[in-house]
């Protein structure tokens, strides 16, 4: 999630901690479309579990990637 922070700092201008918040919100909206026993995978996927990179995980589950 830092390379995505970085972007949102960078490209957006937002601070840090906005950055951040803006994560936050964007993941909370995510799982909420999500049927309940998919929510985890999210957590999983920001996590970094199984050592995937997250953002790639996340184009994944929404068809993106090369």
């Amino acid at each position: 999630m830092d390379e995505l922070k970085k972007r949102l700092m960078e490209q957006i201008g937002l601070d840090e901690d906005k950055s951040q918040s803006a994560i936050e919100i964007v993941l909370g909206f995510i799982k909420e479309q999500l049927p309940e026993n998919l929510q985890g995978m999210v957590d999983g996927i920001v996590s970094g579990e199984g050592g995937a990179n997250p953002l790639d995980a996340v184009k994944g589950l929404f068809g993106g990637g090369d």
